[in-house]
């Protein structure tokens, strides 16, 4: 069992450590066209620099489905996300378009920056209870980790990691899909 009781100083140490996890990050939104090629990348840019109205662009140059249905629409992107467009956003000031850039897999792109929501700090006593339940959970995965130590000394345990990582979870093998909407009648 582990101490169930988390005192100011508890607290305050882990908000310390992790404050991180709580805080709203930035978020963008803008438009985002995929080209076959630098080549297209550069005179979708070039159009676009133009005046070019962005749907008729993506039309054009566009190659993914998805994104042509949406007009090259990027909603709410988050600075958590990584990658080449999360980057290439991030790096475009409101309101203007990236240089073509390299996607990594043969296509390239060009993004605007439509709209930046900046992010926010977290406030620790809107987490109270989220922060008492991770400290809990930390108390129970340390206990957890020096009992493995301690009985992998004690019974001559062999752990083989390699092996291991193939097999699910307890969180995995535990979770129970929540049922959806019920089958509509005819």
């Amino acid at each position: 069992t582990i101490d169930d009781k988390v005192d100011q100083d508890d607290f305050a140490e882990f908000w310390a450590e992790h404050s991180d996890r709580f805080a709203v990050p930035e978020k963008r939104s803008g438009r985002l066209v995929i080209a076959a090629d630098k080549v297209d990348g550069e005179a979708a840019r070039g159009e676009l620099t133009g005046g070019a109205m962005w749907g008729d662009i993506v039309q054009q140059y566009g190659t993914e489905p998805g994104n042509k249905s949406q007009s090259g629409k990027l909603d709410e992107v988050s600075s958590r996300f990584t990658g080449p467009v999360p980057d290439a956003l991030f790096a475009t000031p409101e309101g203007e378009l990236s240089a073509v850039f390299d996607l990594g897999d043969g296509r390239w792109g060009v993004v605007r920056c439509d709209r930046i929501l900046p992010g926010k700090d977290a406030d620790p006593t809107q987490n109270r209870d989220a922060i008492f339940e991770a400290i809990k959970a930390q108390r129970k995965e340390d206990l957890f980790q020096e009992l493995l130590a301690t009985w992998a000394v004690e019974f001559g345990v062999t752990r083989y990691d390699e092996k291991l990582e193939h097999v699910k979870s307890w969180q995995e093998l535990t979770y129970v899909e929540p049922a959806g909407p019920p089958v509509p009648r005819s």
